[in-house]
């Protein structure tokens, strides 16, 4: 009030002498200094001289402010902690921890949103006790919430942090109402080891350093949790190799009580409670149950690495819609090229197989001929999410990975493999991979992603361009190119890797590999028969066509031969040589699998082929149907037709895709005077379902045919134990409805009614087998030719 000058003060003590008096305002006071007050008191401490009346405390040495800074200014990303080293968390994400130990087979979840907290956007970290009946605390768990955002400086703060939240118990540590009291995460790693982890408060190059060392002392003792790796690893676990975080917990002069285990892609990975007679070792048995599995270990582990549990297709081995993949049980493809295995083109396989109840795409690379490239097994799966994971690898006679549980499957994103990282569409430029050890350690790194060739017009602007080193500062040893609709396009081997500084420096004898392009097959038919019982592999099929293999591609490698999803291997070894009137034949006899019988005869001469097979699998059909054929340097695909202009049994359809397929109808109108009462509809024909077997008596089901005919769930009834449903009105319509799932039959009766006149006209059945699951399917009724 009154100031004169508009000038403030900072008081170091109360000042009376500025209060009011009568005939005197005083001075305002309109704050209160909270925090930063021992720099003014540095100020205070300065030795002053006088000067005159006017400055009686000036200063020896001016004091000067040199900087000001903005405490925190947060960005549009705030929220953004996927790359933050152990804690890789975004919006949606949630984890779930499982285990032993202290906490008896407990488990915790943890779960991240995203939330705007005083204008900031936020990531709130939730973690509590996953079973809804028991509480955190129950389970000697501490439930927390924290929100934390990151300023532009790539500082961490944190803007709320409540403990046992909603409970007697509850403790709200940092709560603030303006964001000038927000706390530096920092502040908080001297009380929490992944808290430190999280802000980078250790040194991997030295492991006396004081930050690795974390002293608590609570109701329990003094427990001391300290670094003791960054190179640690665990068996079972090997997506991380030597790159975990051990962190041993022990009181004061005693052995350990417990290990955690940190990775900076996803934090907690895995924390032993041990409970054997020497727990010095982090990797350590219980030697009492040597039986013990992977997830039967006594400690916490993370399922899904860091991501929900998947929920795998029924036809989880269809990764024909992943980018660089684009294979489907039963696909080949061949490889063409120089370079180190000069001459000797190398083949990509897909077949089906079930590995731990799921339907794996198994993708094989070897070399054609000359077996010079060393060979590699691939098993993958694609879940609801479009999420591709890796189930095992086999290279050589080496298995590198080879989960022991459905949870252990790894996300391609995390494999340590270039092209999986590709597949699983998170990557950008920068990205490396690094496998092996020196001498022989490689890295392979994403240098462009808008890379052309003048040789592949087809993909200008649009090839991804990998880099490969055997040396980090050393030239490249290869480049790789790949496209999102065929994977790889052309990977370069030079004779000379010290030559090849530029990735567009084609050798001019084509030293490299390329994607070939197939011959066609030509007049295939087939003929396929389904096996009442889809619990083995009892199929039938045959096929006849034209080739143009030559004789010589006969005489080394291997054959393939691939109809619909089935295929087969087949050594060149094991050929019959038949020879008369000066003609060539190649025949085997025998069961590639030792569970199939084949008979397959090649006529070069010719340029035909026939194949009759027994005890095959032909489940997940699709029309028209992939026929294949692959020996030597001779590679033909194409597609076969049904003789007599069968189609194939929907068996093979049936868990797989929906489709509907008309058998035969009966079609009654009437244009006279009755015709809007008058017409009729039977209709029989097939159905199959990805989900299967499923209860169509609980099930909403509407048919339209012009009109909507609705059944309400419990109006089918199941017949006995038969995977049969009916629906009976005389009265109403629809009259009648039958659906047989064992036989992939259907049949809908509507009578007397008005359905919209003249063929064609669409026919289209809907219900819901499962949830976010939808049957929908149409067909065309239309009078046939």
């Amino acid at each position: 009030v009154d100031s004169a000058n508009s000038q403030f003060f900072i008081n170091l003590v109360d000042n009376s002498h500025l209060d009011p008096t009568s005939g005197n305002n005083g001075y305002a006071v309109f704050g209160r200094v909270i925090r930063g007050l021992e720099v003014v008191d540095a100020i205070a401490l300065t030795p002053t001289h006088e000067a005159d009346d006017a400055f009686k405390n000036l200063p020896d040495d001016p004091v000067i402010i040199e900087k000001m800074v903005l405490i925190h200014t947060f960005g549009e990303s705030s929220d953004a902690f996927e790359q933050t080293p152990f804690l890789g968390a975004a919006d949606g994400i949630e984890r779930i921890y499982q285990g032993q130990g202290r906490y008896d087979g407990r488990q915790f979840s943890q779960q991240f949103e995203q939330e705007t907290f005083l204008g900031i956007d936020a990531l709130r970290w939730r973690q509590t006790a996953a079973d809804a009946t028991e509480t955190a605390e129950a389970a000697g768990i501490e439930s927390f919430s924290l929100l934390l955002a990151r300023d532009t400086q790539e500082n961490l703060w944190i803007l709320q942090y409540i403990c046992r939240e909603g409970t007697g118990q509850e403790e709200r540590r940092v709560d603030p109402n303006n964001p000038l009291d927000i706390v530096p995460f920092e502040q908080f790693t001297e009380e929490n080891m992944l808290f430190r982890l999280i802000n980078g408060d250790y040194d991997p190059e030295n492991l006396a350093d004081p930050n690795h060392l974390l002293v608590l002392t609570g109701p329990e003792g003094t427990i001391i949790h300290q670094i003791v790796s960054f190179s640690g690893s665990l068996p079972g676990l090997n997506v991380y190799g030597d790159e975990l975080v051990i962190v041993r917990q022990a009181q004061p002069g005693a052995a350990s009580t417990g290990w955690s285990y940190y990775h900076d892609s996803v934090g907690l990975v895995l924390a032993l409670q041990e409970t054997s007679d020497d727990p010095a070792d982090p990797n350590y048995f219980d030697p009492n149950d040597p039986g013990l599995s992977y997830r039967d270990r006594t400690g916490w582990r993370l399922s899904w690495y860091g991501q929900s549990a998947p929920t795998f297709y029924p036809d989880s081995s269809d990764l024909g819609g992943v980018a660089f993949v684009h294979l489907a049980p039963g696909d080949i493809r061949v490889h063409r090229g120089q370079g180190s295995f000069a001459g000797s083109p190398y083949r990509l396989t897909a077949a089906r197989e079930n590995f731990l109840g799921i339907h794996c795409l198994v993708l094989s690379e070897t070399a054609v001929a000359s077996w010079a490239r060393p060979d590699r097994t691939l098993w993958l799966a694609r879940d609801t999410a479009d999420v591709v994971w890796v189930a095992k690898e086999i290279s050589g006679q080496t298995t590198y990975f080879e989960a022991a549980d459905i949870d252990q499957f790894i996300p391609a994103s995390m494999y340590p493999d270039m092209f999986l990282r590709l597949a699983s569409g998170r990557y950008q430029t920068g990205d490396q991979i690094i496998s092996g050890d020196p001498p022989d350690q490689e890295t392979a790194e994403i240098v462009s992603q808008t890379e052309s060739l003048e040789r592949w017009p087809q993909y200008n602007r649009q090839l991804v361009l990998v880099k490969t080193t055997m040396n980090p500062d050393g030239p490249a040893a290869s480049w790789s190119y790949y496209h999102e609709s065929v994977g790889s396009v052309l990977e370069i081997w030079p004779a000379d890797p010290q030559a090849v500084t530029e990735p567009n420096q084609i050798d001019p004898n084509d030293n490299g590999w390329i994607l070939t392009e197939p011959s066609d097959l030509e007049d295939v038919l087939l003929k396929f028969q389904a096996d009442e019982n889809r619990q083995a592999p009892a199929d039938c099929l045959e096929a006849t066509g034209r080739f143009a293999a030559q004789t010589a591609d006969f005489n080394d490698g291997q054959i393939y031969v691939r109809v619909g999803p089935w295929q087969a291997a087949i050594d060149t070894a094991q050929l019959q040589r038949l020879t008369g009137r000066h003609k060539t034949y190649w025949l085997y006899e025998g069961s590639p699998d030792g569970i199939s019988r084949l008979v397959l005869l090649f006529d070069p001469a010719r340029g035909r082929f026939s194949l009759a097979a027994r005890g095959v699998d032909c489940t997940g059909l699709a029309e028209p149907v992939p026929v294949a054929i692959a020996v030597g340097d001779y590679f033909g695909s194409g597609h076969g037709g049904m003789k007599a202009g069968q189609k194939p049994p929907m068996r093979f359809l049936q868990d797989y895709t929906d489709a509907l397929r008309m058998g035969r109808f009966r079609f009654v109108f009437d244009n006279g005077p009755n015709a809007s009462s008058s017409y009729g509809l039977t209709i029989h024909g097939d159905i199959s379902t990805r989900l299967s077997p499923i209860d169509l008596a609980q099930k909403d089901v509407t048919i339209k045919f012009y009109s909507t005919y609705a059944l309400d769930a419990g109006d089918l009834v199941k017949v006995r134990n038969k995977n049969k449903y009916v629906y009976r009105n005389p009265s109403g319509n629809p009259r009648q409805v039958e659906f047989d799932l064992d036989r992939c039959t259907f049949k809908v009766v509507i009578k007397k009614t008005y359905l919209g006149g003249q063929l064609p006209r669409d026919f289209r059945i809907q219900f819901e087998p499962a949830e976010d699951e939808s049957f929908d399917e149409q067909l065309t009724v239309e009078v046939p030719d």
